[in-house]
């Protein structure tokens, strides 16, 4: 088992710090104490690195370690505020990232978790400097591997939204039918497999939060996700539903969700906007986009940036696939010409309340019945036998307003668009074109 060598993590810090880091203070040179220039002191910054005994595993290979450090750091009074954003700046930077260091012909990966700076009173020093400091210390956890990867390694996306994850199970469960032999031995007939995830993932105020806290709230019933997961460096794609959708809450805590997910047949399958299809014919495909996943239609898919090459090997002559554009925008997005409103929500541009002229205020405030449709390519506000277009704003004459979501959409596409009135749902389940 090769055997790892913690003094070049003193080195890495010393070198990103700017500042002398020694394993103790007898190791200090001359060269690190104070001087004068002229009538200037001048106070090289310098401290010590306190390794705490190593924590092995007990396995013969490959080699595991975890081990604590105390960076030690007695500032001057006058560069203490210095010293503590500095190792503050560190710990932002470099907490929960990854390093891969060689050693010889071995390659091992370090996992760093650090902690902030903590600032001590002011004391005398009679050893380094002969004069007033204040001490600085901060903690640096390690998790070293040989040739490991670690959880830091491993990345977590649904619909291009990166996940926080805090505990990632991938499973691929199989079921097994089985027939007797003649001698009541049983064999297996029929194997199944299904691929699927579960997950833990703090509340975050964004899209990602926004969309577990819609599942849960409202349900989905097959609806389609594109998730990829990367383990270090290599990503798979998958087309996922979501399954149990849970959050618990325990003050003064972070609410979290736990999550499963699950791999769905696209014949069962219910898409976004963002979502589109297309029939690739032969056994060689290729595809180009700037940031999208597909789903080549015989099990496999890949994230794109660029142009991407498929090969088919399964027989058929012609696939189905399945591609999704990461438009990282808001849930709600602007009508354009072409756009489908079939079972969309609608609401007022930006969340709030628009004014249109000329209409009853019963009409406005109106959101079912008859509803909105697209007559004509224009949004038009209906009631009865009599129709209002409302896809232009008019603040000119006399004005009501309009407050909270559409829903009745019918089928239709907008050929034309007026002041950007409305804006649509695009998370909403709709046909893919």
């Amino acid at each position: 088992m090769a055997e790892f060598d913690y003094s070049v993590l003193k080195d890495s810090l010393s070198k990103e710090l700017g500042y002398h880091l020694f394993l103790d203070y007898g190791t200090v040179d001359d060269n690190y104490l104070p001087y004068r220039v002229i009538n200037k002191l001048v106070t090289p910054i310098v401290g010590v690195f306190r390794l705490n005994p190593v924590q092995l595993t007990a396995l013969k290979t490959p080699y595991i370690g975890v081990a604590t450090a105390v960076i030690d750091i007695p500032a001057p009074t006058e560069k203490a505020e210095e010293v503590r954003d500095k190792l503050n700046e560190l710990a932002a930077r470099k907490n929960a990232t990854t390093e891969r260091i060689q050693q010889g012909e071995t390659t091992f990966t370090v996992a760093y978790s650090f902690e902030t700076a903590v600032v001590g009173d002011k004391r005398r020093d009679v050893g380094l400097y002969n004069g007033e400091v204040i001490p600085i210390t901060q903690v640096v956890s390690y998790t070293v591997i040989e040739a490991g990867v670690t959880a830091l390694d491993v990345i977590m996306r649904i619909d291009g939204m990166t996940v926080p994850i805090l505990n990632l199970e991938e499973t691929r469960a199989t079921t097994n039918d089985t027939t007797p032999d003649e001698k009541a031995h049983g064999k297996v007939a029929i194997n199944q497999d299904m691929y699927g995830v579960t997950f833990t993932t703090p509340y975050v105020d964004n899209l990602l939060g926004e969309l577990l806290s819609n599942v849960l709230g409202d349900g989905e019933v097959n609806k389609t996700h594109a998730v990829e997961i990367e383990k270090n460096g290599v990503s798979r794609s998958y087309m996922m539903t979501f399954g149990t959708v849970a959050n618990s809450v325990q003050p003064p805590l972070n609410i979290g969700f736990s999550v499963s997910m699950a791999e769905i047949d696209n014949m069962a399958a219910r898409f976004s906007d963002q979502w589109s299809k297309t029939t690739i014919k032969g056994t060689v495909a290729s595809f180009a986009a700037t940031n999208a996943v597909i789903f080549w239609g015989d099990g496999t898919g890949e994230r794109i940036k660029g142009r991407v090459y498929h090969v088919y090997t399964d027989g058929l002559a012609e696939h189905t696939a399945y591609y999704f554009y990461y438009t990282l925008m808001g849930r709600f997005m602007s009508i354009t010409v072409d756009r489908s409103l079939y079972k969309k929500e609608l609401r007022p541009k930006g969340g709030g309340m628009i004014y249109v002229s000329s209409l009853p205020s019963e009409v406005i405030t109106m959101t079912s019945g008859d509803g909105i449709r697209v007559i004509d390519g224009r949004l038009c506000m209906v009631v009865g036998a009599s129709t209002y277009n409302i896809d232009k704003l008019d603040t000119t004459l006399n004005q009501y307003y309009f407050e909270g979501s559409i829903t009745s959409i019918m089928r239709g596409t907008v050929s034309a668009v007026g002041s950007d009135v409305f804006e649509y749902d695009r998370w909403a389940v709709t046909e893919v074109s």
